[in-house]
């Protein structure tokens, strides 16, 4: 069997480098490997013909998106498009990751897959285009809407917060914004187990998954928890953590207020259960040599 991954470099991508050592043969792929032509890739993935392409590649940056939509259309919106019809093409499987922005966050209950979305902001809108190409490419493919995404690769919001605790006194988080905080080592897992499960493609088991850990919290919460547990790991400059209405940072993007997603489909589909996102955070604070990979 042979996996294409999309996406190397980003942070879903780097742990996957972990997770899919069972395969005979996988094709790591970053847009430097195809000088960031699609056409080149398209080319590179009908060559290798996989039985599997993860798409793990987005643009995620939320406020640069409201400027930058070119590049952001062309990763959320074309890249998916090409890769669901390559796979129809070869008679492979699509993994493709979405997010939860692709929903308002009016809702006062976990989000189904099958609620109506409503983006608020750019980044969401090409993701739910993306999504769109992927259903009706004819494709067999899995979408997993993931959401709040951390890792030992790239920019997020644990990093983020573990260098403000060494760097300021003081702290305002957000509390008024709710989700649920996914591991990227968690997300590499569950793409791992998916393809096992299903080594001969999804079948009827094809279509939208949530994929995230379970519960939910504020960035203030989870921000708090994240400083708190990473001490004795960091020397702590950071003495009040503050909590504060989200009107009071101003951001170029809307975010939704409520972006938590349900897993029932995931598990009732899979048998697969979701940790706690304070489970996957434990663990990921805990890895050895967790602070110092990537950079």
């Amino acid at each position: 069997m042979k996996i294409a991954l999309i996406g190397k470099n980003g942070q879903v991508g780097f742990e996957c480098r972990r997770t899919l050592s069972f395969s005979e043969k996988v094709l790591y792929l970053s847009r430097s490997d195809f000088n960031h032509d699609y056409n080149t890739l398209k080319n590179i993935l009908l060559k290798e013909s996989p039985d599997f392409i993860v798409n793990a590649a987005a643009y995620t940056n939320v406020d640069k998106a409201e400027s930058e939509k070119e590049k952001c259309f062309s990763a959320n919106v074309e890249l998916p498009e090409m890769l669901s019809e390559i796979c129809k093409t070869l008679n492979s499987s699509l993994i493709h990751l979405s997010t939860d922005y692709v929903f308002d966050g009016k809702s006062e209950v976990p989000y189904c897959e099958n609620d109506e979305i409503n983006p608020i902001n750019y980044y969401g809108e090409t993701k739910s285009l993306g999504e769109s190409k992927v259903v009706t490419s004819g494709c067999d493919y899995i979408i997993l809407r993931t959401s709040w995404v951390y890792g030992h690769k790239g920019i997020n919001f644990v990093k983020k917060m573990i260098s403000y605790a060494q760097e300021k006194e003081t702290l305002k988080i957000i509390n008024d914004q709710f989700g649920s905080p996914t591991s990227a080592r968690f997300l590499a897992q569950l793409i791992n187990n998916l393809i096992l499960l299903n080594l001969n493609g999804f079948g009827s088991n094809a279509g939208i998954y949530h994929a995230c850990a379970s519960g939910q919290t504020s960035w203030f919460e989870f921000g708090k928890i994240v400083i708190e547990d990473s001490v004795p790991l960091i020397h702590k400059k950071v003495k009040e953590i503050i909590a504060v209405a989200s009107t009071n940072f101003k951001t170029v993007a809307k975010r939704p207020i409520y972006s938590v997603l349900s897993t029932e489909k995931l598990s009732k589909t899979f048998n697969i259960y979701p940790p706690t996102w304070e489970e996957l955070l434990s663990f990921h604070l805990e890895e050895r040599d967790w602070s110092i990979i990537d950079e």
